[in-house]
């Protein structure tokens, strides 16, 4: 009943309003300002996956979200506990309660910042998504 009460806190107080709504628009917002983080901070890395993910074909009706997404997306919806382990996460939720979703943003850029090596040394979509399905 204890952790059913922190959850509701953590999604009704401390993430951003319609986090978990059906369109996840507010997901959605963090997720577009997070990449505008990554650019500015971790300039080589945007470069590389932006490379990577190639150029947007307005002609087709198929989108292909951001290389960063995929896994951005799951790490701040499940505020890191299924890529750090469980000691680091709780540290990790620890600051979010004490300085709300802006943590999900630096967390993320310190993962980011510390898979760059590797993820420049690949070459393919392939090569990244089978990196980041073991790191």
């Amino acid at each position: 009943a204890a952790a059913l009460k922190v959850m509701i806190q953590v999604v009704e107080n401390l993430l951003p309003e319609h986090y978990f709504n059906n369109n996840l628009v507010a997901l959605s917002v963090d997720l577009a300002v997070f990449r505008e983080l990554l650019r500015l901070h971790l300039p080589r890395l945007w470069i590389h996956i932006t490379k990577l993910q190639g150029p947007v074909n307005k002609d087709t009706q198929s989108y292909e979200p951001p290389l960063t997404n995929v896994f951005t997306m799951q790490w701040f919806l499940t505020l890191f506990a299924t890529c750090l382990p469980n000691e680091i996460a709780l540290k990790v939720w620890d600051l979010i309660f004490l300085y709300g979703a802006e943590v999900l943003f630096r967390v993320a850029l310190a993962i980011w910042s510390q898979l760059q090596t590797a993820v420049l040394h690949t070459h393919s979509c392939d090569e990244f998504y089978g990196l980041m399905s073991t790191a």
